[in-house]
């Protein structure tokens, strides 16, 4: 994996390119990217988390022909990972699960019936979940006709973590955001953080 500032929108721009590419580079094209080193203020959650719901709600915009990603001759694979170690918080994972995630990964499905698609989880618990680790997108043929699971629960190996990881530096951001405890001091700070990631996902679209 390489860490790369991308957006959500970049990474859709290189896929709609790779699957027009004809030259001999075998039968699949894989891109690994880690979503790491957008600035944002303390209370922010890191950007992979709307980046890859700007690239799941443009994939579901365009259907598998027109994409062409299903035809091409070299199939993509992509795995976009989440650099960053901590934990989210239940409160906000429920939210950006229920009305942000599902909806839209729902909708590439409908779009793109050979597309394996796959968010790889820690810590889920119905909607609630601690982290999101990856996000794969597969549109090889021996993958198509797996079984399709929308999530993937992984074991946490690192329960406790009070940083940001990022592959260039390290951001320090206020206390653990992954904790059970949904008392009255998580709920005001999850308030700050779900107008935060609100504002900044609608300034996207």
């Amino acid at each position: 994996f390489c860490a790369a500032r991308l957006t959500g929108n970049g990474i859709f721009e290189w896929l709609r390119q790779a699957t027009k590419f004809e030259g001999s580079v075998g039968p699949e094209r894989m891109l690994g990217v880690r979503i790491g080193g957008h600035k944002r203020s303390g209370f922010r959650l890191p950007r992979f988390y709307a980046e890859i719901v700007e690239l799941l709600r443009l994939l579901s915009e365009i259907d598998e022909e027109s994409l062409g990603a299903a035809s091409c001759r070299t199939k993509p694979l992509l795995y976009i990972a989440n650099p960053f170690q901590s934990k989210v918080s239940r409160v906000w994972s429920a939210f950006y699960m229920r009305d942000k995630l599902r909806p839209v990964l729902e909708a590439v499905k409908a779009k793109h019936p050979s597309l394996r698609v796959n968010v790889a989880l820690l810590g889920r618990d119905g909607d609630k979940f601690n982290r999101i680790d990856t996000l794969t997108l597969d549109w090889r043929v021996k993958e198509s006709k797996r079984k399709n699971e929308l999530f993937f629960d992984y074991i946490e190996e690192h329960a406790e973590r009070d940083t940001y990881l990022d592959a260039a530096r390290y951001e320090i951001i206020s206390d653990d955001e992954g904790g059970s405890d949904e008392d009255d001091r998580e709920r005001e700070l999850q308030s700050a953080i779900l107008t935060g990631f609100n504002h900044e996902y609608d300034a996207d679209l």
